[in-house]
């Protein structure tokens, strides 16, 4: 019985032992398991982090520490950081010429340029510059164009080789920046009022009459800007101006009839063969004073307002050929305040600061113009091909 006894306790302790090393087993398996866990976990936290600020730091390999801590952050708040499947590196990526000083960034064909346009002010204030576009160079690579143009460009220094085109300012490289209306019939002025449109109207008006352009000016607003501006004619009252673009209209149908007899392409050819045909020149100021069009019952001039849209509107579409030529200023860019034919027709663009990153989309397909510095001349131009370009405008003295 004794005996039993002393086999069952030694049997019972046996299980207890056994049962405390199952729970210390169960106990230091799971400690490491936990430890084995946060220690991995927080490795590869610090190792991605790690590679993260080591792929930064290749990307800003030519800037020094603190522009490239100032970069990270800009570009972490803006969410424009973007990693390559392919090379398993983020961009965009920096970096600048050690020769020229010249900053380039490189993107993503997933990345938009127009997002990175919309922070040049921010790079800008990190470089110590005052960009002012991103200029396409290779591929996917583009050159930041610091502001370099000067203060002011006086139309007493136009230079005397700008071809048939129109003069209208200097560009950043100090070259010229000139327009030929004979590659399209129309064109756009826009930005805020102060910003430079008038002084670009009157160095239009300049050029068209030294081109021996008949010259006509528009203006809704009584005129008052333009008594002293030379012009054949000017007109600023609604029912004199719906007559004066019917009349101008009823020109060009005769003209173009003429250019069939005369078996001649445009008037140049027709002038050439001896045929006089003057080119004209109407400047519109204040142009949504006629481009916006209210309800039949609140407009006054709802009518003779359509008169003078439907007539541009042809214009723009025919005029072209037989040297009639237009340009319309006006302080919004949104989509509904310029007519189809106008907006479709008008190759030559010129804004100043723009309220919108929208309304510079929609003139010039970026966000270029959305810059309160496009202010005093300084504007974007966009010609019939090729991309955007800031230039300081010139000024005629009064």
């Amino acid at each position: 019985m004794e005996e039993g006894l002393k086999v069952g306790m030694k049997l019972a302790g046996l299980v207890v032992k056994l049962y405390i090393k199952a729970i210390q087993f169960v106990l230091v398996l799971a400690y490491n398991i936990l430890w084995t866990w946060t220690f991995s976990h927080l490795f590869n936290a610090f190792a991605a982090r790690f590679l993260e600020r080591w792929q930064q730091a290749r990307l800003f390999k030519t800037l020094n520490n603190r522009t490239t801590k100032k970069l990270v952050a800009l570009l972490d708040e803006s969410k424009l950081f973007e990693k390559s499947s392919e090379y398993d590196k983020l961009y965009p990526n920096f970096y600048r010429d050690k020769e020229d000083g010249k900053i380039y960034i490189s993107i993503l064909n997933s990345q938009k340029i127009e997002d990175f346009e919309t922070y040049l002010r921010g790079f800008g204030e990190i470089f110590g510059h005052n960009f002012i576009e991103l200029r396409h160079i290779d591929k996917n690579i583009y050159e930041m164009i610091e502001d370099s143009l000067p203060s002011l460009v006086k139309y007493d220094e136009r230079p005397g080789e700008v071809g048939e085109g129109f003069w209208i300012g200097t560009d950043y490289k100090g070259e010229s920046v000139s327009l030929n209306f004979l590659h399209t019939p129309a064109m756009l002025i826009t930005g805020a009022s102060g910003s430079g449109k008038s002084v670009l109207g009157r160095v239009l008006i300049e050029e068209a009459t030294r081109g021996g352009y008949e010259v006509y000016i528009v203006d809704g607003k009584g005129g008052i800007d333009w008594m002293d501006a030379p012009c054949k004619a000017l007109y600023t009252d609604f029912e004199e101006i719906a007559a004066h673009y019917e009349k101008i209209l009823e020109e060009m149908n005769n003209r173009l009839k003429k250019l069939v007899d005369f078996r001649a392409k445009n008037w140049i050819e027709a002038t050439a063969a001896g045929h006089e045909m003057s080119p004209m020149f109407c400047f519109m100021d204040e142009s949504s004073d006629f481009f916006e069009i209210g309800s039949k019952s609140t407009d006054k001039n709802y009518a003779v307002k359509w008169r003078i849209v439907n007539a541009i509107n042809e214009l723009c579409r025919k005029s072209r050929a037989v040297g009639i030529y237009q340009a319309f200023s006006l302080q919004a860019a949104k989509a509904d305040s310029v007519p189809n034919d106008v907006k479709n027709n008008a190759g030559f663009r010129v804004s100043y600061a723009l309220p919108t990153a929208a309304m510079s989309q929609t003139l010039f397909e970026s966000a270029i113009a959305f810059d309160p510095t496009l202010r005093h001349g300084k504007g974007v131009f966009k010609g019939v091909e090729g991309e955007p370009v800031v230039f300081r405008g010139a000024y005629v003295d009064a």
